[in-house]
């Protein structure tokens, strides 16, 4: 018996229409892209406490570009606010990260320094 048979024995000869199998997803791809991009955005966001670890250890911070630093710090700050302007999870999440974890950090570079 076919399918088209078999949609049509109980309905008088009239034709159901079966749609073709069709895979689920959980997530769509665009979801699955933005978790992924969140999980890197938070673990490139903790990078610097490595830095910082090795600060603490030497107890300087006289090769670290406070500039450097600095910069990161703002563009953080700008794409923060742009995550929070379109409601972006991912954005909101990784930036708060890396800005949090990039200003404990630079406090630890200030501190470290010394004077010339």
């Amino acid at each position: 018996m076919t399918i088209a048979s078999a949609a049509t024995s109980g309905t008088d000869g009239l034709a159901v229409h079966v749609p073709p199998f069709q895979e689920v997803s959980l997530v769509s791809s665009t979801t699955a892209l933005g978790i992924a991009a969140t999980v890197c955005g938070v673990f490139m966001g903790l990078s610097p406490l490595l830095q910082l670890r090795t600060i603490v250890e030497r107890r300087s911070s006289d090769d670290i570009s406070v500039p450097f630093f600095a910069v990161l710090i703002v563009g953080f700050v700008l794409w923060l606010s742009y995550g929070i302007a379109l409601g972006n999870t991912a954005l909101i999440v990784s930036n708060s990260i890396a800005l949090m974890s990039y200003a404990i950090t630079m406090v630890a570079v200030l501190q470290f320094r010394k004077s010339s």
